[in-house]
């Protein structure tokens, strides 16, 4: 066990940084009385935060200080070995209840109504519903969001709290067991014994966000987040996972909790991870040097990270740390989505959406005339067939539609993206003119 005598708070509390003024700041505590030290000890959970020396009671002289403190030497003297707590988790019942009325809350609110291209009930209802989002109906983060934390075996480790304003930008940040917690001491009941030994535990949030998800998706391939808020945005646009190509988008807490022990359930599969932008992109650099450990303890599991956000941001943009669903939220979802089904679709929409962001002109990769026979072609066809296989595994149930948004993605793109999309239409009109329809 560490001799060192004092240590971050276990709890959910944050506190205005000194260097920032942003309410992210964890503060260290006295071990031995759980008391905090002065303010200016901690550290900003916000990587583009400097971190300075006299924030450490380590390297600011704080600790020589009070070893010659005699108010204070029992912080140094060793302490009995304390067993760790029996893992506890969050009853069923508590989740249940939260994920009832979730339409209520503010950040369901702002996506139907208030961004830029709301999203229609239907599609709000399917992520909220896979993720189990909730709502907090009472106290003073009433409409705030519940973000469950469900592992693999579907228990309940954390649920999260969050507070958004209209834009969905967080507001305040907190913990279902906290606010049980606080209940239970206003209404000056006893907490239930689940309570007690679930907040005598030190580490919470054990798992990834969406967790869950990875037992009946065996095999697809994983996006991996920084926030749950930037998960639910990715489901949101590229789609929740149905076929075995589809993407689950999983979020590993906040920056620093990308570790072996919570992406080990992630073995044998991909793994494509979007960081969050950063001063100095250190936390891409954070990321790209656990990707490599990963992939080296983790047989048959691969880890990318994408690097697209570092090409197309600005330094403004990398200082304030903006995040994958700053830029999703600027798109309209339904340039996203497709109602046919096709392996390689979704894992072209991605490079679709970064060659948007970029301004740069580039060469052009199909010939115009290839492009202007193949509208000719579509022009004179009879396209009464409504259905067609093009392959094994790959139907297409509405062909009009299919070209439709084929051409439309052609004549917006002039990039390396549109080779898929052409060549599927080459390889449509050799089937129509061979007849191998049904």
């Amino acid at each position: 066990m560490s001799n060192h005598p004092y240590k971050f708070d276990p709890s959910s509390k944050k506190f205005i940084c000194p260097n920032c003024n942003k309410r992210k700041f964890v503060k260290y505590i006295f071990k031995d009385t759980n008391d905090y030290l002065p303010d200016i000890f901690g550290k900003c959970d916000r990587l583009s935060c400097e971190e300075l020396s006299e924030n450490n009671p380590y390297k600011s002289g704080f600790l020589k200080e009070q070893k010659v403190s005699k108010n204070r030497l029992s912080v140094l003297r060793p302490t009995q070995e304390i067993k760790p707590a029996k893992k506890e988790y969050i009853p069923r019942s508590v989740l249940v209840k939260s994920t009832r009325s979730y339409q209520s809350s503010g950040f369901y609110k702002n996506l139907n109504t208030n961004v830029k291209h709301i999203f229609p009930s239907y599609k709000l209802d399917a992520v909220f519903e896979t993720y189990h989002l909730g709502v907090v109906k009472q106290n003073y983060l009433n409409g705030a969001l519940t973000i469950p934390f469900i592992n693999f075996n579907q228990k309940i480790c954390a649920i999260q709290v969050k507070e958004f304003d209209h834009k969905n930008h967080t507001l305040k940040t907190n913990y279902v067991h906290s606010l049980l917690e606080w209940n239970f001491k206003k209404q000056k009941r006893v907490p239930p014994d689940w309570l007690k030994s679930y907040s005598a535990m030190e580490k919470k949030v054990s798992c990834l966000f969406g967790e869950h998800l990875l037992k009946d998706f065996k095999n697809n391939p994983v996006a991996l987040v920084e926030a749950p808020k930037t998960a639910i945005y990715g489901a949101l646009y590229f789609g929740l996972p149905e076929t075995p190509s589809d993407l689950i988008w999983l979020a590993v807490y906040n920056l620093s909790s990308l570790k072996f022990e919570k992406c080990k359930i992630l073995e044998g599969r991909d793994v494509i991870l979007f960081p969050d932008l950063s001063k100095e992109s250190k936390a891409f650099d954070l990321w790209s040097n656990r990707a490599k450990d990963f992939e080296k303890r983790l047989p048959d599991t691969t880890f990318k990270v994408y690097d697209y956000l570092e090409h197309v941001s600005t330094e403004e943009e990398k200082n304030d740390g903006h995040d994958l669903a700053d830029y999703l939220i600027q798109k309209d979802w339904k340039e996203f989505n497709s109602d046919l089904y096709d392996p390689e679709l979704e894992a072209k929409e991605w490079d679709l959406f970064v060659t948007s962001l970029k301004e740069e002109s580039e060469p052009s990769y199909i010939s115009q005339k290839e492009i202007m026979d193949l509208k000719q072609y579509f022009k004179r066809k009879d396209l009464s067939e409504n259905t067609m296989i093009l392959n094994s595994g790959e139907k297409i149930l509405d062909l009009k539609k299919m070209i439709e948004s084929h051409f439309l993605i052609i004549e917006c793109k002039n990039s390396p993206t549109i080779i898929p999309y052409v060549e599927r239409l080459q390889k449509l009109r050799d089937r129509l003119t061979e007849r191998l329809t049904f």
